[in-house]
């Protein structure tokens, strides 16, 4: 079982250099991975939208209540490249619903505007997180997104989500973040949208430019605690 305070699961990703493929304006992503029914399975889906000086993201964890086990299933943070972009993004608004899971079940607390999420740069990447580069925000491990409907019974969650303080409350979905990001306009690309889950922030590494690149799968990589994976197409 999961300590209440550190998730130590160990889970399995491939690491994938270069994408065949980006898009304009805006797309529907999504990520199913792991094996049912345990801790190291993820299922989650959003939209990503480019304006003109804009980003807009939203997000779902689309597990159900009995599928959600562990803190590391929680989305935590949004990495992504974008054509025109310069400097960092600014997150403008942000809004969700939060919950509290106490003895198995879950209460919803009402609507959380903003949601005490960021945004910032790394490694040629913009990002939207809670949990993030450089430990920024410090007062984190809450209000990471978590899968279900945020009410009733969560019979299945362990000691890293059920009655514990520092990860409580959490988000459920949608949510959606505003970004304002300097050079974006709605004929901008997206590139290399990998979405973070768990309690420790997976920054990805730079990928080689030009979208023409060969996908090359190198070999799976043991995570602890905290996993990134890359949005694939819907």
């Amino acid at each position: 079982m999961d300590h209440p305070r550190l998730v130590k699961s160990v889970l399995l990703i491939l690491a994938v250099v270069g994408l065949t493929s980006s898009f304009a304006g805006a797309d529907s992503v999504s990520v199913i991975s792991g094996t049912l029914n345990t801790s190291n399975y993820v299922n989650a889906s959003g939209t990503i939208t480019a304006g003109n000086g804009s980003v807009t993201i939203a997000l779902s964890n689309n597990l159900t209540n009995s599928q959600v086990i562990s803190v590391g299933q929680n989305i935590s943070g949004v990495y992504f490249q974008v054509s025109g972009s310069s400097g960092s993004p600014s997150l403008t608004s942000s809004s969700g619903v939060s919950t509290s899971i106490v003895n198995g079940t879950a209460t919803p607390l009402g609507l959380v505007n903003p949601t005490g999420w960021t945004s910032g740069s790394t490694g040629g990447y913009l990002y939207v997180c809670v949990i993030c580069p450089g430990g920024n925000p410090v007062a984190g491990p809450g209000l990471t997104l978590i899968g279900g409907t945020g009410s009733g019974a969560y019979a299945n969650a362990n000691g890293s989500i059920n009655n514990n303080a520092p990860h409580n409350p959490f988000l459920f979905g949608p949510v959606t973040f505003n970004l304002s990001v300097a050079g974006v306009t709605s004929n901008s690309q997206f590139s290399n949208v990998i979405l973070q889950f768990g309690t420790t922030a997976t920054p990805p590494v730079q990928m080689p430019e030009g979208a023409s690149l060969p996908m090359i799968v190198l070999t799976a990589v043991a995570i602890l605690s905290g996993i990134g994976h890359r949005f694939r197409r819907s």
